[in-house]
């Protein structure tokens, strides 16, 4: 199936969906293509009903955002929360979270959007739950490897781009390094910008900070944040890295977890923009 027909899946829980729900539709509005709605019911969840419910107004909201436009299902899953949706993003081209709290101190192994982030094979979005979808003109992009950031840099262009924003590519040097990695970045900018020259882009690279420190910091002025994660070879359970979960944990806006040497799976930049 070609990725511009699967669907723009959202997951909804009884914890509340409304951010997730406006930043899924717009997203399915601006591709073109269908938003499908999931709850899934656990094993010692609640019941039957209640997850017809939550599916039955999520889809409601979701038909005030589109109208007609988008094709709008929901369909009820059992079983595991994790492995569930997992699977069913095998179908789709991209899947929202919405993130229910922030927690910079403890950890939570089993945090849904941490967990689906890891294994999840598209693109995840995690989304803060007061996002308000208002547009704060800048698109960040956190670089690691300045080295092998080609494709995240695109995906973060055409983002931007399509935001009407610029581009911000933040990136945090050792103090120990000797490599010039501002050049190096604008080497990469050079093929990474190709059709897409009209975006306007800052660099900032610090030294002395965390990644972590500067990424949360960078998200109080940003519509969007685009990091990577590890490659889907690697094992099961390590593709995102501390500072990925820190990150999304602290997530002051919308972040878009991608695999850098599979971001051409990603949909094209229709990105979720502000339908009220």
């Amino acid at each position: 199936m070609s990725s511009s027909l699967r669907p723009v899946v959202v997951a909804v829980s009884a914890d509340g969906y409304d951010a997730g729900i406006r930043y899924g539709a717009a997203e399915a509005f601006r591709g073109g293509g269908p938003l499908h709605v999931v709850h899934v019911l656990g094993l010692d969840g609640g019941s039957a009903a209640q997850a017809a419910r939550i599916c039955f107004l999520a889809v409601e909201r979701a038909r005030e955002l589109v109208g007609q436009q988008v094709p709008v299902s929901s369909e009820i899953l059992h079983g595991d929360l994790i492995d569930g949706l997992v699977e069913l993003s095998r179908r789709a081209r991209l899947v929202v979270l919405q993130r229910h709290g922030i927690d910079a101190h403890r950890d939570h192994p089993r945090a849904t959007s941490i967990q689906v982030a890891a294994h999840a094979e598209v693109p995840v979005v995690c989304v803060p739950r007061d996002w308000n979808g208002r547009g704060r003109g800048t698109v960040t992009v956190g670089v690691d490897d300045v080295l092998t950031c080609v494709p995240l840099m695109r995906e973060a262009l055409s983002a931007a781009r399509s935001l009407g924003a610029r581009l911000r590519i933040v990136h945090v040097d050792l103090p120990s390094d000797e490599c010039d990695s501002e050049r190096d970045i604008r080497s990469a900018l050079v093929e990474a910008s190709a059709g897409l020259e009209d975006v306007a882009v800052t660099i900032e690279v610090t030294v002395g900070t965390t990644p972590v420190a500067t990424l949360v910091e960078a998200m109080a002025t940003s519509e969007l944040l685009v990091i990577g994660r590890h490659h889907p070879l690697i094992a099961r359970g390590s593709r995102l890295g501390p500072v990925a979960r820190r990150v999304v944990r602290n997530a002051g806006c919308p972040v878009l977890l991608l695999t850098p040497a599979a971001s051409s799976s990603s949909p094209d930049w229709v990105f979720a923009g502000h339908l009220a």
